[in-house]
């Protein structure tokens, strides 16, 4: 069978960077998509598609390698072909083309490119991967069968020649690696979309990039300031932040009458509607004369402003970004940060496989001291009964319920039909959200519940509850998985990105006495849970310490969140190449920086072996700030200068390499390594310059 083509027979044997890449591509999918897998090798990625899609057309040259993938990774939705790529031939077009790890091996790539092209519907998408030239360079004998290697910039703009237009760009570490970043990696991954027409392109004609600009169009969640701070570390960055909280006009007129403004519109603002149609007119000219590259929204529904900002994005086409309170409420705290929308809207938790087999040992370990930190937030307030069901309540006006709730549309509602719909013997135990006891009381709830059914106050521990309650009731409510973190049975009145996996009971309008007992007899897939709790945990979720509404929030945090805004905003933040990151980020305090500080402060001192073992030390602390590629090149730039200076010529070029991985405009690093190898050993000058 060919090289590079794994003949596993289990998804857990798949190398991690082959796994990765296809979970990011089935990410894209809609589960009504037909979707070509070009060079398919064995199958694995076509069998992990499949899952997201409604079908798959598999081809591969190989016929070893399609006999392999009917045995061992066959779906009913998955066609396999036996046949080189330029043969192929299917009748009808596809949604999106799957094409990882193989324009490298292609002699003719723009022909590869521009048959995907012709093979994919208007506005189809091409998620494509390959090796990068910048931190793997081509040669032609390791490995024999590739043909070249690309650059970010080159793969582009090759991509742009053959009929697409790049939306997404990440980079994956190395062979090793399931996640994706913004910063350079061994491999490129990359999501486009198919253009009209194909079109030759001259690089010199193409007009200068306009300077990026991102507009935060949040409600109340942000105006303790700490949006500022964000806005900080964009700027220091490349990218000019706006507030529309600074747009007094606009800000003034909504919170002059704010509770008529906390309400729902479903569609754009009309003529009909003057309030609206004046907000939507003044912030629709705001945005056309900023022209952000993208808005990041609180939530995006429920409130007059973020809704009308929402569907200006949509309409003038600027990439949006949504945040919302995460699904650990403390210790630690997270947020959502997702280009798609948030909780049931978020195609990534949407569609999300609990039957991926890659989990994180260490998940286990940190569920288990957040369960001990959570039940020991506040004591017991209430008795309760050894066996009760808890319905923890959402807020009247949830977005949730609002969107996302088909068959109930009050609290006040589903609460009545759970209370008819339970079993005599069992009381049933609700939680008032905070929010409404401030606005309703409890007589609202009493009318509907039971003699023996009990209501809590709002200080009882929510924990404590779940964990001692035989089920969970709820529409969809982040309650419902922080129950699934405990390994609760689960009822999901709506629709929640936790349910329709197999994890929980999901009402869709049958009889819900016999949906109740279902519930209490139901035996949670741990180890399923456990899995969507490890991608939420690690990979969706932005995890930080402090209080998101009061803004006490770390700068190290504050640095890791504006990076992750524009990571789903497709921008890109970095600093002045060959900036000192102390200098670079002046505000930037704590750990990281204070190491690099006074490592540089040994060096200074001649104390050389301990500076080049704190600088060591900083490589191999985790840096997620959009800081990292200063931090990580400056301290390879430093390691190589110390390096140099104890004559340890072989070791500095590596370091020198590496710093400019990071920072490809360090000057001085270029220097001192066109230096080195520039002489040879005897310090005469050499008549060929390596390529760097």
């Amino acid at each position: 069978m060919a090289l590079e083509r794994q003949t596993v027979k289990e998804l857990h044997e798949v190398r991690s960077d082959h796994l990765g890449r296809y979970l990011k591509a089935a990410g894209y999918l809609e589960p009504n998509w037909s979707v070509l897998d070009l060079a398919c090798g064995c199958g694995y990625g076509s069998f992990i598609l499949a899952g997201h899609a409604r079908k798959i057309a598999a081809v591969d040259r190989s016929p070893e390698a399609v006999a392999w993938a009917k045995t061992y990774f066959h779906k009913p939705n998955i066609q396999w072909f036996q046949s080189d790529w330029n043969d192929f031939e299917y009748g009808e077009t596809f949604d999106a083309a799957v094409c990882l790890e193989t324009v490298e091996h292609v002699k003719d790539d723009r022909g590869l490119l521009k048959k995907l092209h012709g093979c994919l519907k208007p506005g189809g998408i091409l998620i494509l991967s390959t090796p990068n030239e910048q931190l793997m360079p081509y040669n032609k004998d390791e490995p024999s069968f590739h043909v070249r290697h690309y650059t970010p910039d080159k793969i582009q703009a090759i991509l742009k020649e053959c009929g697409f237009t790049v939306e997404e760009m990440a980079f994956q570490d190395d062979e090793n690696s399931l996640e994706f970043s913004p910063y350079e990696g061994r491999f490129l991954f990359i999501k486009a979309g198919k253009m009209a027409k194909m079109m030759e392109v001259k690089e010199e004609n193409e007009p200068k990039e306009a300077k990026k600009t991102i507009l935060f169009a949040a409600n109340w969640e942000w105006n303790a300031g700490w949006q500022k701070r964000v806005g900080v570390v964009f700027r220091a960055g490349g990218i000019e932040p706006h507030f529309l909280t600074d747009e007094a006009e606009v800000w003034a007129d909504l919170y002059r009458d704010y509770d008529d403004n906390v309400h729902y519109i479903d569609a754009r603002c009309s003529a009909a509607d003057q309030k609206n149609l004046y907000y939507y007119r003044k912030i629709q000219s705001l945005v056309r004369r900023l022209r952000p590259s993208a808005l990041v929204l609180w939530n995006g529904y429920g409130y007059l402003l973020t809704d009308i900002a929402r569907q200006i994005g949509e309409t003038e086409n600027i990439n949006r970004v949504f945040l919302e309170l995460g699904f650990f409420r403390k210790h630690p705290s997270s947020l959502i940060v997702d280009a798609d929308g948030v909780n049931f809207r978020s195609q990534k938790l949407k569609y999300f496989s609990v039957d991926n087999p890659i989990m994180n040992a260490g998940t286990g370990e940190a569920i288990a001291a957040w369960k001990t930190r959570a039940l020991e937030a506040s004591p017991a307030v209430t008795s309760l009964p050894d066996a009760y069901v808890f319905f923890p309540l959402q807020v009247h006006d949830d977005t949730q319920i609002y969107y996302h709730s088909p068959h109930f549309n009050s609290v006040q509602q589903a609460l009545a039909r759970v209370a008819e719909a339970m079993p005599n013997d069992i009381p049933l135990v609700i939680k008032p959200h905070p929010v409404d006891m401030a606005r309703y009381g409890l007589d609202v709830y009493r009318a509907c519940l039971r003699p023996h059914d009990i209501i809590v106050p709002v200080e009882e521990n929510i924990y404590r509850l779940i964990r001692g309650a035989r089920g969970i009731i709820t529409i969809n409510s982040a309650a419902g998985f922080e129950a699934l973190v405990f390994h609760k049975p689960v009822l999901a009145l709506g629709n929640a990105f936790y349910g329709g996996k197999g994890l929980t009971v999901d009402y869709r309008g049958e009889n819900l006495a016999e949906k109740i007992k279902a519930m209490l007899a139901f035996t949670p897939p741990t180890e399923k849970i456990d899995r969507l709790i490890h991608y939420i945990l690690k990979e969706y979720l932005f995890v930080y310490h402090g209080d998101v509404v009061k803004g006490e929030i770390n700068q190290n945090d504050i640095s890791r969140l504006a990076n992750r805004i524009a990571c789903e905003a497709g921008l890109s933040l970095s600093l002045s190449a060959g900036d000192d990151p102390v200098k670079a980020c002046p505000r930037e305090t704590g750990g990281i920086l204070d190491q690099y500080r006074l490592a540089s402060e040994l060096e200074q001192k001649g104390n050389l072996d301990e500076a080049l073992d704190l600088f060591a030390h900083i490589m191999e602390t985790a840096v997620e700030p959009s800081i990292r590629r200063q931090i990580y090149g400056g301290a390879y730039f430093h390691r190589g200068d110390i390096l140099l200076k104890k004559g340890e010529k072989a070791q500095a070029v590596e370091m020198f390499k590496k710093t400019l991985r990071y920072i490809p405009d360090h000057q001085l690093a270029k220097q001192k390594l066109l230096e080195i190898v520039a002489t040879d050993e005897h310090g005469r000058t050499r008549t060929k310059i390596h390529k760097i």
